[in-house]
């Protein structure tokens, strides 16, 4: 392994070596493994715990998980039906000639040669050691593109796969940030809202009514959502319908015109077309995909 290289994290061009899905019936309690390569767990369905350097990480849906390749974990038997979306990633593009999935092997059988060169981030420390947030739901769309993209690997799909990768690293340190924020009382606002649009998406809502749910002028909370959470009001609640239109069309023979109305669409033509402007491709090609 090389000598651990510094960036800063405006520096960072992501490299995707793998992005996939693991269900439960791939996920057993395995020895001590270490990973060539950074991991990013999301889980998309159910719970398990993950074990990294002998601490235990509970997951539950909408929850992430990263971890440096130097790190050994240990899955723990899932707790019934778990669907993971697993990226394998470097911080940068400097081993873009090793393309091939590189996946994790017993500690014992690890061979530290193969290590992808370490990196540190030196003005996000967030992202040099583990990270593990929850009701994270909100980058799940993102990584269903990332998927559909790397799946086709159309012309520069690397290009766009690592914009997106961008993004939900932003996104992940910024909702942590705010985290670490408990006293700012706008973090708190945008909080609040955010549950509101997760709890409420199927039914009508729109800016004048979180405006007034909240007393405050629906420009002003408008604002104040985009620059905490990078997507306005409407791309939000948008997400949030998708992301649950995603999981029936995984987990349900629904029609997709039941669906549609489900989750608050007006009509399945609306519904279809953020679908794929969203994801890539319709729902129904979806429905396919995912079930092979």
């Amino acid at each position: 392994m090389d000598k651990e290289k510094e960036i800063l994290f405006e520096d960072i061009r992501p490299f995707i070596r793998n992005i996939r899905v693991i269900n439960s019936s791939q996920i057993s309690e395995l020895s001590v493994m270490k990973s060539y390569d950074n991991i990013m767990i999301y889980v998309n369905k159910g719970n398990s715990v993950v074990k990294i350097n002998d601490s235990e990480y509970r997951l539950g849906r909408g929850s992430v998980l990263m971890w440096k390749h130097i790190m050994p974990y240990q899955h723990i038997l899932p707790e019934g039906d778990v669907k993971y979306i697993v990226v394998n990633f470097d911080y940068t593009n400097d081993n873009i000639n090793i393309s091939y999935p590189l996946y994790s092997e017993n500690i014992k059988n690890f061979d530290s040669k193969k290590i992808i060169q370490d990196v540190k981030i030196i003005n996000s420390t967030l992202f040099n050691s583990i990270i593990y947030l929850n009701e994270m739901q909100f980058i799940e769309e993102n990584l269903w593109i990332m998927k559909n993209e790397f799946d086709k690997k159309e012309r520069y799909f690397g290009n766009k796969l690592s914009g997106i990768m961008i993004g939900i690293l932003s996104d992940i340190a910024r909702y942590a940030t705010d985290r670490i924020v408990r006293g700012n009382n706008k973090v708190n606002l945008v909080k609040e809202v955010s549950n509101y649009i997760s709890e409420h998406f199927q039914e009508e809502i729109n800016n004048k009514l979180i405006g007034e749910k909240f007393k405050f002028h629906p420009n002003y909370i408008n604002s104040l959502f985009k620059t905490h959470t990078g997507y306005s009001l409407h791309q939000y609640l948008i997400m949030r319908r998708i992301s649950k239109a995603i999981n029936l069309l995984q987990e349900t023979n629904l029609p997709i015109s039941e669906i549609s109305g489900i989750v608050g669409f007006k009509s399945i033509n609306h519904f279809s077309r953020f679908f794929k402007k969203t994801i890539g491709t319709s729902p129904r090609d979806f429905r396919e995909q995912s079930s092979r």
